[in-house]
């Protein structure tokens, strides 16, 4: 600018103005915490619901009403994958690109869907109609393949019928690809305990539990009192069903008896692990047996708060817990002075956006104060110093959705389902090539065999079995010679896997085992925190040379480069993701050597690479 010159009028700043409804909703939101800034991922979810993103200058205003910096906001929506930072199209498609979706033909459709809406992932058509993103798992694995449409869940996609999928995704009805029913199948010689109620003439709602015997529970625990339900639950031996196996009664005791500190519940629902989906069958079924048992633990260690974190990906789960949480509090189930005693307890449903890191206990913690969801280092452990700094309690949907069994059966009972070491019933997902993809409820200890090949019924049709990942993407895949093994926590680590979250995925003949390993690093790679270097590197570069060698551009120092890597990112980081990242993966390296040392020599790959079941991605 010459001096003397005057300086051209500058614009002036935009700033976000909330609706009447937004403001109001945000403030309603905020008292439900006992800290501001644990209302930040809620606010952007009310946001994103009415303006269809989250632009700058509304990160800002949520800032100024939570007290927080505008950086801090920021860096919160761009580590969540499920925050729209500009506008998308009005059908949003986001479709699920994970092993048991790519198993069965998601890359196809990710290929043609491409190609008929002229687009790129991630892009939107120029007519503004079409927005199309490849996403990690959505939970969908028994309807696969799948996708999410804005707030609609889709399944059983194929490329046949595409135009049908693209025509109702416009709509703003469900259509004959949105999901329903739900794939639950009863096992004939055993009724299902924690899923009697599906299927009902009452559907899901509160009626029809309480005419099934629910909350009948509830009600006996109180008279039973927090020490002989701790007891009860100790002597039953409930077994954590998250993965880890913990045992319930001992976490519980863990946590300090004093009345007058703050305690709280966390129930971990962010079940984000490929193969997995069970959780998501109790809260859209069975909302109410999930809300019995947490109001039992609740009553158990004096806690007066109970928060679910549920993944954001799960939008019909998310609105029927929603719906079962409001009729448990116009029934005095929830709240104050519950079923007119001195027991008071509220639950407050809290929904991730989009990271598979939030399963881990610490960085689900973090993620509900407001925050990116990076794993804790411990000691202190939550029941010393957890959510908003005072003793917490983690436990998984399954787990507490066990506990009114428990106290309605009574432990000795309970125990008698099942093993010894780990008893009770357990709900089995299978997805990929089986006849018959779906949940299962079966004693703890039922044969890998029995749950593939009657309830599943088989491999599918003229094809045989190859390998099975029993316990969702992070486990061991086992072979056909190896699936005469009790699926409980004991006698899968016997075989050199682990039950984990129960999520079984069968692959047949068809698979090359580096593709599936292609698929699974990417995932792991993708959803890094990236707050460990060995992780954050090490994993995206076990991945590049995974997929280098299945495009047979590899060499036979691929695969030493990968030995040498392993030990430099075992027991490296905070938390155990970059541990079970590779787990599959080192698996199928002893397990199927012929397989990556052909692609290692550029030779034609043994399996049908590129067939019909591949699950390769770019």
């Amino acid at each position: 600018m010459i001096v003397g010159e005057a300086a051209a009028p500058s614009a002036p700043p935009r700033v976000f103005i909330p609706s009447a409804r937004l403001a109001a909703d945000a403030q309603r939101v905020i008292a439900q915490y006992p800290q501001k800034q644990a209302a930040l991922l809620p606010l952007l979810w009310l946001l994103q619901r009415e303006k269809g993103f989250v632009s700058r200058e509304a990160m800002e205003w949520i800032a100024r009403e939570l007290s927080i910096s505008a950086a801090h906001v920021h860096g919160v929506v761009t580590f969540y994958h499920m925050f729209n930072q500009a506008p998308t199209g009005k059908a949003n498609i986001q479709l699920c690109a994970t092993i048991p979706c790519a198993l069965v033909g998601a890359r196809q459709i990710e290929s043609q869907l491409c190609e008929r809406l002229k687009i790129k992932p991630g892009e939107t058509t120029a007519d503004g109609r079409f927005t199309f993103k490849k996403m990690e798992c959505l939970g969908l694995c028994e309807h696969a393949p799948a996708a999410l449409v804005n707030e609609t869940e889709f399944g059983r996609l194929s490329v046949e019928t595409l135009e049908s999928f693209l025509a109702q995704a416009l709509k703003e009805e469900p259509g004959p690809f949105a999901i329903a029913p739900r794939r639950f199948y009863p096992a004939p010689g055993f009724a299902p305990m924690l899923l009697k109620g599906v299927g009902s003439p009452g559907g899901s709602g509160l009626a029809a539990y309480r005419a099934s015997g629910g909350y009948a529970a509830l009600k006996k625990a109180i008279e039973m009192g927090p020490a002989a339900i701790l007891a009860e639950v100790k002597s039953a031996n409930l077994r954590g069903r998250g993965g880890a196996g913990f045992p319930s009664g001992i976490k519980w005791g863990f946590m300090p008896p004093d009345p007058k500190i703050p305690k709280y519940l966390c129930v971990n629902a962010d079940e984000s692990e490929p193969g997995t989906f069970s959780n998501r069958i109790v809260m859209e079924e069975m909302p109410h047996l999930l809300l019995e048992g947490i109001l039992i633990a609740s009553l158990a260690m004096g806690i007066k708060t109970a928060f679910i974190y549920i993944r954001g990906e799960y939008v019909q789960a998310h609105r029927a817990l929603g719906k079962a949480i409001e009729e448990a509090y116009g029934a005095n189930l929830i709240g104050k002075n519950i079923l007119g005693t001195a027991f008071a307890t509220d639950v407050v449903l809290h929904r991730g956006a989009g990271a598979y890191i939030c399963g881990e206990e610490m960085a689900l913690m973090e993620s509900l104060e407001g925050k990116r969801g990076e794993p804790r280092n411990k000691p202190p452990f939550p029941a010393q110093r957890g959510v908003f700094g005072a003793p917490t309690t983690i436990n998984n949907v399954e787990t507490l959705a066990n506990i009114p069994l428990v106290i309605t059966m009574g432990a000795s009972t309970y125990k008698g389902i099942g093993p010894e070491g780990s008893p009770g019933p357990k709900l089995f997902c299978v997805s990929g090539h089986v006849k018959r993809p779906g949940l299962f409820e079966l004693p703890m200890g039922t044969s890998m065999r029995d749950v593939i090949f009657t309830h599943a019924q088989g491999v599918r049709d003229g094809h045989t079995l190859k390998a099975v990942i029993p316990g969702g993407a992070s486990a061991a895949a086992l072979l056909p010679s190896e699936i005469d093994v009790a699926m409980d926590f004991d006698s899968m680590a016997k075989a050199g896997s682990m039950l984990g979250t129960a999520g079984m995925v069968v692959m047949d003949e068809t698979v090359c085992m580096v593709d599936a390993a292609t698929n699974i690093t990417h995932f792991f790679a993708h959803e890094s925190c990236g707050q460990c270097t060995p992780c954050r590197e090490g994993i995206p570069w076990v991945h590049g040379i995974v997929k280098r060698l299945f495009r047979n551009q590899g060499s036979p120092e691929d695969l030493k480069l990968l030995a040498n890597l392993f030990p430099q990112i075992h027991g490296k980081t905070i938390c155990l993701f970059a541990d079970f990242a590779l787990t599959f993966l080192e698996s199928v390296l002893r397990k199927f050597p012929q397989e990556f040392a052909d692609h290692a020599a550029r030779r034609p790959c043994p399996a049908q690479a590129g067939g019909p079941g591949a699950p390769h991605r770019a």
